[in-house]
């Protein structure tokens, strides 16, 4: 990998900095020092659900101020609709083909270079503060942070919730930096996931029916047959879960405040994004399982740094999770050479149509685990038309979702962005399936790796915390 503009500038200050023998307190004061990072993911939270992407429910006040000092990316992706895949994603700059963190294992192999690591030999403090119990450190997903902050193992503190206690560890993680080094803050906000029940004073913000106590997606029941939802439970569940993204906004609001506060905002690259949206009835799915659609693998992407994105800009080409490792790393100045980053950087990118977007989710085998306490050949038999392997590619907004068994799909998301005209079977997109068919094939054979040997299952090693915290969103049963 070619060393980046702004790595040359940065050895050039550093240069500057021994021939006039300048003090490190001296570099300090004057800001030559690296900008710090900081990355929010707003776990489960789709990007037409938030109103600083145009939803008429309120739903996101503080991401759409941020967003006006901010570039804005419109079709950003994740690249999977689960948690494991995406941050693995996002913390490798690969795709799952490659990572092989998907779906059929839950475990980011420690083979694998991440972000952090990279930061950390960078010369960065590196800490974690994360809600979901699946990205644990038996996963592999502490790899490179300094502290790994795991916060539904913690007791909330007084008269506070689970996100109070992440806001307290910012906080603190701010205050106790080593102010002669940069800071790179992984964030993981869990409020947006069922069941909606955790947003606290804004619950009842959008109910217009309270006599409807339902507060959970109920996602293995639905799947099993056991439990049909009402058009007044469906539209009763999406206001929960507009008042749970209320509720994350709410926290972003605090955590910029506190970067203000401290006069970090601006020397701070500050990244807001998600690992994957939300089915609540759309295409007959509940939660963000067996399928690919917009709901799920659309989300925001929103990249705050005054030095290098002009306020209130916006950039409508598709970009993915796997973009923000290459990218930050280049803008920080810290060289990868080694690293074989499938994502762009995105301070070169423009907006191009043509890129292909690939998302994938694979073997169900984590949903299977939810409804481990039901009978097995209920299990089989009601989850047989998910028992595959999907792919999911888009370029020039014709969507193909490709099915292992043969079941495949295909939408022009111009002229269909909610996906409800299947045009698989029409022959004046037979050329264009083809084409996108073949693009996917050449993506695939260009990311894959071959596993490593050493990768399984880790759910048996999980401690009783995680295994409660897991079972409270619908993850084991």
């Amino acid at each position: 990998m070619k060393l980046k503009t702004h790595s040359i500038v940065s050895a050039l200050l550093l240069l500057l900095v021994v021939v006039a023998g300048w003090s490190i307190s001296q570099v300090v004061r004057d800001k030559v020092v690296p900008p710090n990072v900081v990355l929010i993911v707003m776990d489960t939270v789709r990007q037409d659900a938030l109103s600083t992407y145009g939803c008429s429910a309120q739903t996101s006040p503080n991401l759409s101020a941020l967003a006006a000092g901010s570039r804005t990316y419109l079709n950003a992706y994740a690249t999977s609709s689960w948690t494991s895949p995406s941050h693995a994603s996002l913390f490798t700059g690969l795709y799952p083909v490659a990572h092989h963190c998907t779906q059929e294992r839950w475990e980011l192999s420690d083979r694998l270079v991440t972000m952090a690591e990279m930061l950390r030999t960078g010369g960065y403090e590196t800490v974690a503060i994360v809600e979901n119990p699946v990205l644990t450190k038996e996963s592999g997903f502490d790899q490179g942070f300094t502290r790994y902050h795991t916060v539904w193992k913690m007791e909330p503190e007084s008269r506070g919730t689970k996100t109070d206690t992440t806001i307290s560890l910012f906080n603190r993680t701010l205050d106790e930096q080593d102010k002669s080094r940069p800071f790179f803050v992984f964030v993981n906000l869990i409020g947006a996931h069922s069941p909606y029940n955790s947003s606290g004073r804004f619950m009842n913000r959008f109910v217009t029916d309270p006599t409807i106590r339902l507060n959970g997606n109920l996602w293995p029941l639905h799947y099993l047959g056991q439990r049909k939802f009402t058009s007044a439970e469906l539209r009763h569940l999406r206001q929960l879960y507009n008042a749970e993204l209320l509720a994350v906004d709410d926290a972003l609001g605090r955590m910029v405040e506190a970067l203000r506060q401290r006069e970090l905002l601006d020397n701070t690259v500050l990244v807001v994004t998600s690992d994957h949206g939300e089915n609540i009835g759309d295409h007959g799915h509940m939660d963000h399982v067996f399928s690919l659609y917009e709901t799920t693998v659309k989300i925001p992407l929103i990249i705050r740094y005054p030095s290098l994105f002009a306020p209130n800009s916006r950039h409508e080409g598709p970009v993915q999770l796997t973009d923000l490792a290459p990218t930050l790393l280049g803008i920080v100045g810290v060289d990868s050479p080694d690293v074989p980053f499938q994502g762009h950087d995105l301070l070169g990118e423009q907006a191009d149509p043509e890129r292909l977007i690939l998302c994938e989710y694979y073997k169900p085998l984590q949903a299977k685990r939810a409804m481990r306490r039901a009978p097995a050949k209920t299990v089989e038999e009601k989850l047989r038309p998910y028992d595959r392997r999907i792919r999911a590619v888009i370029r020039d907004s014709i969507k193909l979702i490709w099915g292992s068994d043969g079941r495949h799909e295909l939408y022009n998301l111009n002229r269909d962005p909610n996906e409800l005209h299947n045009l698989i079977d029409q022959p004046e997109y037979a050329a264009t399936q083809e084409s996108l068919m073949a693009a996917m094939m050449t993506a695939i054979t260009e990311y894959v790796r071959a596993p490593s040997d050493d990768e399984g299952e880790v759910d048996e090693i999980l401690d009783e915390k995680t295994r409660e915290a897991l079972r409270s969103l619908g993850y084991l049963d």
